[in-house]
């Protein structure tokens, strides 16, 4: 679904448990977005959490990632995979350490 106004545009979709083609889903979305948008300076995509596919979908074709991380030995993996990804398809990162105060040794990592 595409919803738009002279202001804003979000662009959203469902996908059912089992289907397994969340990575062109993700693609799909984006398109709309894009062509809903084309003249705007600025478009966030909010993507899931991990490393699968649909991750690996949002992170093509963007100028920068912002990675919201756990310090948590789980969160830190998926962090740093995300980071060699992106370095993959030469795109900017930044970190945000969300929950930071639960392992500070961790956050400082």
């Amino acid at each position: 679904m595409l919803y738009a106004d002279e202001n804003k545009v979000f662009s959203t979709a469902q996908l059912k448990m089992g289907s397994g083609t969340s990575g062109m889903l993700v693609t799909e979305v984006k398109k709309q977005m894009k062509s809903a948008a084309a003249n705007d300076d600025l478009a966030i995509i909010d993507g899931s959490p991990g490393i699968g596919c649909p991750v690996i979908a949002s992170l093509s074709g963007v100028d920068m990632v912002l990675i919201v991380a756990e310090p948590s030995i789980s969160g830190i993996s998926d962090m740093e995979r995300i980071i060699k990804t992106a370095e993959m398809f030469q795109t900017k990162t930044a970190v945000c350490i969300n929950k930071y105060d639960t392992n500070i040794e961790n956050t400082q990592k």
